[in-house]
Parts: C-alpha cells; structure tokens; sequence
C-alpha cells in the first residue's frame, strides 16, 4: 500500500484511530476528518485513492459528503467505502451503485 492516500471520515474517535493505525501499517499514507464537512475541505489537497466513509454523522453526512465528491471534477473514480453501524440493505441500497461506493457494518 506504499504511496496510497487514505481519507478516513470518522466521528468517533476510538474508531478513526484504529481504522487510521490499521492502513498507516500498512504503509498507505492516512489524514482524517471528522465529519464531511471536514471531508470537503481536505479532500482536494489531499486526493485520496481511498476514503473509508462514516454514513451516519453530523453537520454532513456519508451519502450527501459522497454526492458532492463525486460531483468533483477529478474525483469520480475514488474508491469510496462506506462504513455504518446501520448498514441495512435497504440504506445500502440507497447510496450503491448509484453513488458507486461498498458499505459494511461498522463495529457496534
């Protein structure tokens, strides 16, 4: 994973910090945010090959922070993986394919 960019957008702390440690292992090179307001305003300098996206957050959530990425010129093919606690299949339903994005469940 040498040079990979991760964005990881977690408002919970203890899980942004594991999932950070786990790719930093890895050797991929990791920035957080803590919402996808701060998503928005580190994803263009930072431009991730990844972003591990937090569905379920405040100020701006998962499906809306993805539409606005995906609406950015140059960024319509990151890798996009969706994380939530309430990963039913109709919520995944609702952001993929047509968001082009993975969701799994989120430890609870």
């Amino acid at each position: 994973m040498k040079d990979l960019r991760v964005l990881i957008v977690e408002d919970e702390g203890p899980l942004a910090s594991l999932l950070s440690q786990a790719f930093d292992n890895e050797g991929a090179v990791v920035s957080l945010a803590s919402d996808g307001l701060d998503c928005m305003s580190k994803v263009a300098d930072f431009k991730p090959h990844v972003i591990v996206m937090d569905i379920m957050m405040p100020r701006l959530d998962g499906i809306d922070t993805t539409r606005l990425i995906r609406r950015r010129e140059g960024f319509g093919q990151v890798v996009i993986i969706a994380l939530s606690a309430a990963a039913t299949w109709t919520r995944r339903k609702a952001c993929w394919p047509r968001e082009r994005i993975c969701t799994w469940r989120s430890p609870s």
